[in-house]
Order: C-alpha cells, then sequence, then structure tokens
C-alpha cells in the first residue's frame, strides 16, 4: 500500500542548473502525477527553469512578495578575436567542420552565418520544449504560453494573472492549499 498522497517542493532558488536537470524534474513529477501523487510547488523567485520544473505540478504557488523572472530565452556569445589580435596573440585552431563553432569565439568579432543560425535554432528547440511543457501543466495553448511569457518579468500578480502560477501563498499557507488539492 502506499502512503504517499502528495509531494510538496519548496524553491528558494532555482531548482536545477540547466534546462535539461529542470525538463528532468518536470518529467518526474509528472510520474509522480501518473501515479496518482498530487504535486504542488512553492517559490519565491523563480526563473525559466522553475516554471519548467514545476510546469507537471498540479498546483503552483508564489510568495505574495516574489515574483517570476523570466521573459524568455536568448543567448550571448562572447568573442574575443579583436582583442587577441591588438595584443598581438594568433591562436592556431583546426577546424574540422563549417558548424564547429566554439574557435570562432578566439578568431572572430562576432559569430558566422551559420554558428548564428545554429544557435537561433537551439533556442527555437528550447523554446519548444518551454512551450509543450507549460502548456500542457498550465492548460494552456502554446501561443497563449508564448504571449504569457514575452509579457515576463512578473511580479506575483502578474505570474497569476498570466495563469504561469495559480495563486499567491505565503509559506505558513501551504499546508492549507496542500489540504485543498487533497
Amino acid at each position: 500500500e502506499r502512503n504517499v498522497r502528495a509531494v510538496v517542493l519548496v524553491l528558494k532558488a532555482e531548482p536545477a542548473s540547466s534546462t535539461a536537470h529542470a525538463e528532468e524534474l518536470a518529467g518526474a513529477l509528472s510520474a509522480l502525477h501518473d501515479q496518482g501523487i498530487k504535486v504542488l510547488c512553492h517559490t519565491e523567485f523563480g526563473g525559466g527553469k522553475t516554471l519548467l520544473a514545476c510546469s507537471s505540478a498540479d498546483r503552483i504557488l508564489i510568495q505574495p512578495a516574489g515574483g517570476i523572472r523570466f521573459a524568455g530565452l536568448r543567448s550571448e556569445g562572447m568573442y574575443f578575436g579583436d582583442a587577441l589580435r591588438k595584443l598581438g596573440i594568433e591562436p592556431e585552431i583546426v577546424r574540422i567542420k563549417e558548424s564547429k563553432s566554439a574557435p570562432e569565439a578566439y578568431v572572430r568579432s562576432g559569430p558566422t552565418e551559420t554558428a548564428a543560425r545554429n544557435v537561433g535554432e537551439m533556442l527555437a528547440s528550447l523554446e519548444s520544449i518551454y512551450g509543450s511543457y507549460l502548456a500542457r501543466g498550465r492548460h494552456l495553448t502554446a501561443p497563449e504560453v508564448k504571449a504569457a511569457i514575452a509579457r515576463g518579468p512578473f511580479v506575483a500578480d502578474e505570474a497569476v494573472a498570466n495563469k504561469l502560477v495559480d495563486a499567491k501563498a505565503f509559506d505558513d499557507e501551504i499546508p492549507a492549499h496542500l489540504r485543498e488539492l487533497l
């Protein structure tokens, strides 16, 4: 006989170091949900990884003075080619394929067209992951999720209004929300 009826995650910081880890956590919460175990997440200040990880929860709560610091995905590269040339340093790099762009950071002042396209494709893939998890878990469509995220970042009231979280709650109110959920 199973005694676990619910799991509560109280998040004081981002729960994952990468999008992949956040996706794994969302999958684990989804597996709990599939077993009939209720899942409640509570966050103070969450970001994109918090939203992704908690997307499979039955209920997401946010500290009333908290917020969601997420307005979409971006990527930023650093290029040292100009600086290294000014210092008289010429890197010796062997490239195997055009799509292998790591050496560009040491010889160029910006990305090649191929590298920029690869980053764009990676961001589109990540956006799709966020969109599908959030749409499913928050009972929204993918366009609704995309529009909501574009309005970020959010204070707690805005996060609730945009359906990214269910309600505001202080730590001491979590047990009442859990009883209601059960």
